[in-house]
């Protein structure tokens, strides 16, 4: 079976991922309970968040998969790089793009092993934003 069979959009599993991308569409209310743990105070302090943009050279498909799986979860907005309309001169820095985004965002969250999401973060540090606003999956 070949790997494009392998990876159709029917058989695509997004376990890991949006269930770590989940806790910003819940509500203060929702994590209210008679215990204090440090979870859930973690999770009164996290802004609502409700737009992801991700950043991924994935295949079409692929992102716009996860895209509709995104929305199906609860988030109201989410785009891509792929999305923006760039000429060819443009996609040469596209990633520069993906990484200004990613430097402004209430919240990053990256792949530990990725220097693109090791270097997003010390931009985001070296501009004064809290060490906890940074994520890793």
């Amino acid at each position: 079976m070949s790997l494009a069979r392998s990876l159709s959009s029917s058989s695509l599993r997004y376990p890991e991922p949006l269930s770590a991308l989940s806790f910003p569409a819940q509500s203060s209310s929702s994590s209210s309970s008679s215990s204090s743990s440090s979870s859930s105070t973690s999770a009164l302090q996290n802004p609502k968040l409700k737009r992801i943009y991700l950043l991924s050279n994935g295949w079409g498909y692929w992102l716009t998969s996860l895209t509709n799986a995104l929305k199906a979860d609860g988030w109201e907005d989410v785009r891509h790089g792929g999305e923006l309309e760039m000429d060819m001169a443009q996609k040469h820095v596209s990633m520069a793009v993906d990484m200004a985004i990613a430097e402004k965002a209430e919240v990053f969250v990256g792949n530990g092993f990725s220097s693109l999401s090791g270097n997003i973060v010390a931009l985001r540090l070296s501009k004064g934003f809290k060490a906890d606003s940074n994520r890793f999956l």
